[in-house]
């Protein structure tokens, strides 16, 4: 059982949601990935179990890795996601490069509250901003 540090366990009120966000690695090492869904689905149960009249929401960016991997444990314990999506949906699922994860982002996006971060436009003066840095930079919002 994970143990919840006091300020959590004890000092949400009921009705006021429990915002959760995840932050985390695209690039997971396959044999890990069984062990952190458990360590996850582990952790949110402990966190709902103690405070089981608190509803607790998913804030996710939904990018392929730890963000879908979070995500699905989430809806699968029926968990309310707010997916904050740096791009549009359909540009954040076209980034997925698997099948597999753009099942996940597909069945964790059912459902799921869109928040979609405007584009940032603060390039200087004559530079022109490469496609990957403002795609970088996006979810570097999103994470923040």
């Amino acid at each position: 059982m994970v143990e919840l540090p006091t300020a959590i366990a004890t000092s949400v009120s009921p009705g006021v949601p429990l915002l959760v966000g995840v932050v985390g690695h695209r690039d997971l090492v396959p044999a890990e990935i069984p062990a952190i869904r458990v360590a996850t689905e582990r952790l949110l149960r402990s966190i709902r179990d103690a405070q089981p009249d608190v509803p607790i929401k998913l804030l996710s960016a939904q990018a392929e890795g730890a963000d879908l991997l979070v995500a699905e444990v989430a809806h699968d314990l029926g968990i309310w996601i707010i997916a904050l999506l740096p791009h549009g949906v359909a540009q954040c699922r076209a980034d997925l490069t698997s099948d597999a994860a753009q099942t996940a982002f597909d069945r964790t996006m059912a459902g799921a509250e869109i928040l979609e971060l405007q584009p940032v436009t603060d390039a200087g003066v004559g530079e022109s901003p490469r496609a990957e840095d403002a795609r970088d930079r996006q979810f570097e919002r999103a994470g923040t």
